[in-house]
């Protein structure tokens, strides 16, 4: 692990891989009951991702410090869901969707944070 440190301030840089997993591994059923349509869909939204972040915190004093974090997170390839419209058993249409959107995230964090050990320097 690298960290920066200065006088009062520590900066901890992150990079990783992540494998995001998301329960849509399963065929889903809906009925709209005005015209009979069933629209069966099934999800797959498991992808390796990767992350990036820094944390920082700056001491204010002896056992208090003030926290910064920051971590953008973003899929390496795209999850993809499809669409299928029936009415009764005729199929009226399908679709594939995929999309590079899902899974993308920002985190962004402050606060106060208490040293209970004793610190380093």
């Amino acid at each position: 692990m690298y960290r920066i440190r200065l006088n009062k301030l520590g900066i901890l840089p992150k990079l990783g891989l992540s494998y995001t997993t998301n329960d849509w591994g399963r065929d889903r059923m809906l009925t709209i009951k005005d015209n009979g349509v069933h629209i069966h869909y099934k999800m797959s939204g498991t992808v390796p991702g990767m992350q990036a972040g820094i944390n920082a915190h700056y001491w204010v004093s002896k056992k208090g410090y003030l926290n910064f974090g920051l971590m953008a997170e973003s899929p390496l390839q795209k999850p993809n869901a499809s669409a299928t419209y029936l009415r009764g058993k005729e199929v009226m249409t399908g679709t594939r969707i995929k999309s590079a959107a899902y899974g993308q995230n920002l985190n962004v964090q402050f606060g106060y944070g208490f040293a209970f050990a004793r610190r380093y320097r």
